[in-house]
């Protein structure tokens, strides 16, 4: 939007007219000095392009600094494009040299800034891989380095522990001759040195002798306290091997560890006993006990694992995956009740009898006998007999 100013008319008469500084006032102003024509910019009716004269006026005060920086970059840029088509529309077919001039520099400029970002780009790429190219270099060399250098330390302490073997090995030779000398010199009995009287001879003799013995029960205590030490050290190292042994033991009956059920726990388990009795009875089976260290729910699931085969409807059932609860008990009545009408049925196909024997809840034993009628109906038929009729005999 441009500056809103005071407006100084002239008029066809020689007069001036002032108008107010407003928007309106400066289009009223446009349109009486130029009459009904067109605008680059309409909104203020300034700049006419209906003339010849007037289009290269309009082009001339749009690059002028005062009045272009009245407008926006946008504003500014379609008021050229109106001037533009009206130079070619009624000067000259290719618009104004500036305008062509303007193209051929930003289309130049633009050729040169797509060419420089390529070649900065394609710079750029062989900037970063003639680093990549040296950092992989520097890399080999500082492995190559590492190589070499911990090749020469394994070297190094090759040649170190073989020195301080030699080293012992002639340190042990050595003292081995020096030993081994000294205690030919000492064993070796001292001759009568020249002039010696006998009584001197015999003192010396004596000392020696004794000097003999001392290092004999010096040597003979060594040898003793090194077979001591040897055998105190065997000593520790198999106690030490029996105390390890004895902790992983000791460690194995913790974890065996049984903990006494509660007096809860003692009912619980008595009642599930009572469950699976019921059902054990009918098979003449033994009533199962839990096994030392085993909870409840996993004796409940052991026991009904038993008989889950005669179970139609929960035979396929994982029983691990059921989880104490309202779930586990409704199944494990469904198979105990399938179990006892399995074991009812199983004697009719095989016209056997059994006898079931439990406890009632008084505590008196029960004998009960299961089968079908034929069955135990047989001991007290007779056996079959056959009667002939004489049929001849009666007819005469």
């Amino acid at each position: 939007m441009s500056e809103l100013v005071t407006t100084i008319v002239p008029l066809e008469n020689g007069d001036f007219e002032v108008l107010a500084p407003d928007a309106e006032s400066e289009k009223r102003a446009g349109e009486k000095k130029y009459g009904n024509v067109k605008f680059a910019d309409p909104e203020n009716s300034k700049y006419p392009i209906d003339t010849e004269e007037h289009i290269r006026a309009a082009w001339n005060y749009i690059h002028k600094g005062k009045d272009a920086d009245k407008y926006d970059s946008e504003k500014l840029a379609e008021m050229k494009r109106k001037i533009v088509a009206a130079w070619k529309e009624k000067i000259d077919p290719s618009g104004p040299p500036e305008s062509q001039k303007d193209s051929n520099m930003a289309e130049d400029k633009d050729c040169a800034d797509a060419r420089s970002d390529s070649e900065r780009l394609n710079e750029f790429m062989d900037s970063v891989t003639k680093r990549m190219d040296e950092m992989s270099k520097r890399f080999d060399a500082l492995d190559a380095e590492r190589k070499d250098r911990e090749r020469r330390d394994a070297e190094e302490k090759e040649r170190e522990e073989k020195e301080r073997e030699d080293r012992a090995r002639k340190d042990a030779e050595r003292k081995d001759r020096k030993d081994g000398d000294r205690f030919d010199e000492d064993d070796k009995e001292p001759e009568r040195k020249d002039g010696e009287k006998d009584d001197e001879y015999t003192i010396r003799l004596d000392k020696w002798r004794k000097d003999r013995e001392r290092r004999d029960r010096e040597r003979r205590d060594a040898e003793e306290r090194e077979r001591e030490e040897k055998e105190r050290e065997d000593a520790r190292r198999h106690d030490a091997a029996d105390i390890a042994k004895l902790k992983r033991e000791i460690d194995q009956l913790r974890n065996m560890l049984i903990t006494q059920p509660s007096d809860d726990e003692r009912g619980k388990i008595a009642e599930a006993r009572q469950r699976v009795a019921d059902v054990a009875t009918y098979f003449n089976d033994a009533v199962p006990t839990p096994i030392p260290g085993e909870d409840l729910h996993s004796f409940r699931r052991r026991c009904l694992k038993k008989y889950q085969a005669h179970s139609k409807e929960f035979k396929d059932v994982d029983l691990l995956t059921l989880t104490p609860g309202p779930v586990f008990d409704a199944v494990e009545g469904a198979i105990y009740r399938d179990a006892q009408q399995a074991a009812r049925t199983l004697p009719t196909s095989t016209g056997a009898m059994r006898t079931r024997v439990y406890t009632d809840e008084a505590g008196r034993r029960v004998e009960e006998v299961i089968g079908d009628s034929p069955a135990w109906m047989e001991a007290f038929t007779p056996p079959p007999m056959g009667v002939k009729f004489n049929v001849k005999g009666a007819a005469q």
